[in-house]
């Protein structure tokens, strides 16, 4: 009896202090919990980590308690609110799972919350992206909000009063803390690989920027990974001022890393015409179905009289396609957590167009002009046109009729045969953007009818077999208007496509081939994509009097020991200096 008594006093006790929390309410919370740390693990399956999982499972725990305080603050009936935030958290990850199996890392803020990166290509990509596990994640917001609908019954009375609610969220936020202190400690154990060292909490780089967003993931839950993304987003745009350490390692290394003067004299007074290809994987270069190669066009142009590379390696990084065009542009690397177009777009650069000094530089492209900030960082380069998608509607053209490649080279032909020469035009293909689906364009039934290939695959070589195409047709008409032999001709992929599945050594690099520059190279080794720009000044003949880009030009008899000569890590931070002070525009 007095043992029952006791249990009573205690429940009497303790239930004035829970009150209505003991019932539907701390079980909705529970629910909640569960579904935000479940989401997390789930999310952690995805996407590699460094820790274990025991450290992952207690980080997400001090997530889900940090992220669920605020559920203390709404009445009885207002908690339902928290499925807000479970199914925000979903979109979140669902988000970014889509883009780490596209890019092999994480989104950018500023580049998700930014409309002009979303075109008829981003929705086309998703049905690819897709696999049949994110049904399971979908089905714990789906559950907990079911519950929430049938399920729930708040309490009409038994309100807890506003003191105790916000003594709640405070005893979360302890506990957050406490949490975060101890796993940054555990993590500070092993941050050096090569031995365990001990690291006092302060000095654990988790809310700090990290070289990729993947990286910056590693070692945080989504607490602080939000915390670090949001202050790199918002500090991103600020200029900074650079010491004159900073500045002086600048000047150095753009000197060391400078073009040779005027190799090419003979091109000084030449067209050129840079063609930049969408997603082209050199190992599909010359890939035969039938015993017949899909590209013909490519295949000719490499074995005459150019300059090939076939090992370049895909440099792009959140930019995607735009991050390829800056490179091509302005011989600088992208920003590594950053869409550098987006956030970098007004910035001062000494691009192509303005160091080539031809009397006419054009752009030419089939997206809308807002789409990747093109309005913005075309006048950025130089260039003194950008013809876009409703420049085809003028012209005539139609999508909906001829295809993407077919439309941009007709575009680009109507308006070059007017321009006064030398000029310079920038062509960028679209046709083979992921998921491979131009409906406007007949794959060939060779390459449909293949029983050896997949399905994307077999819509990737078909894409790619429109293109080659379409280049020949391109090529044939500027040699039928006289332009052709004055002109240098580029061709290069923006960056490489991860969809495409294939065994050849080459897959990941991407091609880099110059035709009409009156040079004969075939380059074995492997270059990277920063090469290009001072590859293509050394071709034009241009004075070694400035700007040459922060890579080496491939023409360079030292080319592997300069590039050998600086660490990509140097380069990259450098590039960031250049890109955050606006280096350029300042000087």
């Amino acid at each position: 009896m007095n043992q029952d008594n006791n249990i009573k006093r205690l429940l009497h006790r303790y239930g004035m202090w829970l009150g209505p929390y003991i019932s539907s309410r701390i079980i909705l919370y529970l629910l909640a919990f569960v579904a935000v740390v479940g989401m997390l693990l789930w999310f952690g399956t995805e996407v590699p980590t460094y820790t274990s999982p025991m450290m992952r499972m207690v980080i997400f725990t001090g997530d889900a308690v940090l992220l669920l305080a605020p559920f203390w603050l709404f009445s009885n009936r207002g908690a339902r609110s928290v499925l807000v935030l479970v199914w925000l958290l979903w979109l979140f990850l669902f988000v970014n799972t889509l883009y780490y199996r596209y890019w092999g890392d994480l989104a950018p803020f500023n580049c998700v919350l930014t409309p002009a990166i979303y075109n008829s290509a981003v929705i086309k990509c998703i049905p690819g992206l897709l696999r049949n596990r994110d049904i399971l994640e979908l089905l714990i917001p789906l559950l907990l909000t079911l519950y929430v609908v049938f399920l729930y019954r708040p309490e009409s009375s038994g309100e807890v009063p506003v003191v105790r609610r916000l003594l709640y969220v405070l005893c979360s936020v302890v506990l957050y803390v406490l949490i975060f202190c101890f796993t940054s400690y555990r993590i500070g154990l092993y941050i050096d690989e090569e031995e365990i060292v001990p690291v006092s909490v302060v000095s654990v780089l988790r809310l700090k920027p990290h070289t990729t967003n993947i990286e910056a993931w590693h070692c945080n839950g989504i607490v602080p990974y939000v915390y670090v993304q949001t202050k790199e987003a918002v500090k991103a745009g600020r200029i900074e001022n650079l010491t004159p350490e900073e500045s002086r390692g600048i000047e150095e290394l753009l000197g060391r890393t400078g073009y040779r003067s005027g190799i090419v004299s003979a091109n000084r007074n030449k067209n050129l015409i840079f063609i930049v290809v969408e997603s082209l994987n050199s190992g599909a270069v010359g890939y035969e179905i039938g015993g017949e190669s899909i590209t013909p066009v490519l295949d000719s142009l490499i074995r005459g009289e150019s300059i090939v590379a076939m090992r370049m390696l895909s440099e792009t990084l959140h930019g995607n396609s735009s991050d390829g065009q800056l490179m091509y542009n302005t011989g600088l690397y992208p920003e590594r957590r950053l869409a550098t177009a987006l956030t970098f777009g007004y910035n001062t650069y000494p691009s192509l167009a303005k160091i080539l000094g031809k009397k006419v530089s054009v752009e030419y492209i089939v997206e809308k002009r807002r789409v990747w900030n093109h309005a913005v960082t075309n006048m950025a380069y130089g260039y003194d046109e950008l013809y876009d998608s409703d420049s085809l509607h003028i012209s005539g053209l139609n999508l909906d009729e001829i295809g993407a490649d077919r439309a941009v080279f007709a575009m680009a032909l109507q308006n070059i045969k007017q321009l006064q020469q030398p000029f310079f035009a920038f062509v960028t293909t679209y046709s083979m953007h992921s998921p491979y689906r131009d409906v406007h364009v007949e794959i060939a039934d060779r390459i449909m009818n293949s029983d050896v290939l997949p399905e994307l695959t077999k819509r990737y070589y078909g894409m790619l077999n429109y293109f080659d195409e379409e280049l020949g047709r391109f090529l044939n008409e500027l040699d039928s208007m006289g332009i052709l032999d004055n002109s240098v001709v580029v061709i290069a992929a923006d960056h490489s496509s991860k969809y495409l599945e294939t065994t050849d050594v080459d897959a990941g690099y991407i091609p880099l081939i110059v035709v009409n520059a009156g040079i004969d190279k075939k380059v074995e080794g492997s270059i990277r994509q920063i090469d290009v720009f001072p590859t293509i000044v050394d071709l034009m003949g241009v004075d070694d009097n400035g700007y040459g880009g922060l890579g080496v030009s491939i023409l360079r008899r030292d080319y592997d020991s300069l590039r050998r000569s600086v660490a990509q890590e140097s380069l990259f931070q450098t590039s960031e200096r250049i890109l955050h002070s606006d280096y350029f525009g300042r000087r």
